[in-house]
């Protein structure tokens, strides 16, 4: 099965694609994760994507689109996380592969806020924590793999983030619609109750 998660930054994309990998073997492939890797490795595409990530604005298709094609071609079940985010890379996306499902997961800004300013993520295995909803076992420390937690540096400028995505994802959620596999999910509620109606969705 071949998922998209849409949703603004803080809505719960991650951590519901990371929930779908253990608990359905639903590979999680998010590109801010991959970017955020070769920006660490200082890399080519590193070096490239990291003037964009640091203001919060989307990385060039140029860059995005040969990383994802690359990553998703020999798999056959997976979540994306992060991707497509214009009709560009969504029409790109559909050439490459069928997609199943996309969920639409919705929330307002102040949930938004307040969710980012609580998150950490692991510097290792990319595990993504919440100090109000998903706390790790030990402060700092990821409860997998002992990587270290940190704040992500463009969770600081999550007003921007927003601001960006609510000008992409309008043509995008047409564009699903059309094609008939868009799902709404209320994600202002507990984790708990937007991961059963995920769970449900994809069954």
């Amino acid at each position: 099965m071949k998922i998209i998660l849409l949703g603004p930054p803080g809505s719960g994309k991650g951590l519901f694609a990371q929930f779908l990998q253990d608990d359905f073997g639903i590979k999680k492939i998010a590109t801010g994760d991959i970017l955020r890797k070769e920006i660490r490795n200082k890399s080519k595409i590193g070096k490239k994507a990291e003037k964009y990530v640091s203001k919060g604005i989307y990385v060039p298709d140029k860059i995005v689109l040969s990383m994802i094609k690359n990553k998703i071609r020999r798999i056959k079940n997976f979540t994306l996380d992060g991707f497509p985010r214009t009709v560009k890379q969504a029409k790109f996306l559909d050439k490459v592969i069928k997609v199943d499902k996309v969920i639409h997961i919705t929330t307002n800004d102040k949930n938004v806020i307040k969710r980012i300013a609580n998150r950490l993520q692991c510097g290792k295995c990319n595990r993504i924590y919440n100090l109000i909803t998903i706390k790790p076992r030990r402060k700092g420390i990821c409860d997998i793999c002992k990587g270290k937690l940190y704040i992500r540096s463009d969770d600081k400028i999550v007003k921007t983030r927003l601001n960006v995505y609510k000008r992409e994802i309008k043509p995008l959620i047409i564009y699903y619609k059309k094609k008939d596999v868009l799902e709404k999910v209320n994600g202002n509620r507990h984790f708990n109750l937007v991961y059963n109606d995920i769970r449900k969705l994809i069954k």
